[in-house]
């Protein structure tokens, strides 16, 4: 059976590669598992034009790489400090993981290839 849902949303793993301390020049990968709002076609594609706009500067593609993010990304689990304290999914959370490198890499590519995978099935 298969149900169609006013709001979906789907869980994916988010890898994040992380330079390896014990082993210099190699990666390390961290997971943790993201969950998103499923976009409809048509508003995946619309978010996906404004993400990659040429005429955008810098700071204005930042801003809204952070907004298509907060825009999808509606939790999370695995993910904590450096105490092994696990973090809450809110604003100020949702920020600071932006603003580390490898994070945000990894959410992007979580959104995007969880869409590949989907695109590619059908």
């Amino acid at each position: 059976m298969f149900a169609i849902v006013k709001k979906p949303t789907y869980s994916w793993t988010v890898e994040v590669q992380t330079p390896d301390p014990a082993k210099p020049g190699k990666w390390k990968a961290h997971t943790f598992i993201g969950h998103f709002k499923k976009l409809a076609d048509q508003a995946f594609r619309d978010a996906l034009e404004r993400l990659t706009d040429q005429q955008l500067d810098p700071a204005e593609r930042y801003q809204r790489e952070n907004e298509f993010i907060e825009n999808v990304l509606i939790g999370w689990d695995g993910l904590t400090d450096e105490d092994g304290t696990p973090l809450p999914f809110n604003a100020e959370t949702l920020a600071a993981v932006l603003d580390i490198t490898e994070v945000r890499a990894g959410l992007f590519d979580a959104a995007f290839s969880s869409r590949r995978k989907a695109s590619a099935k059908n």
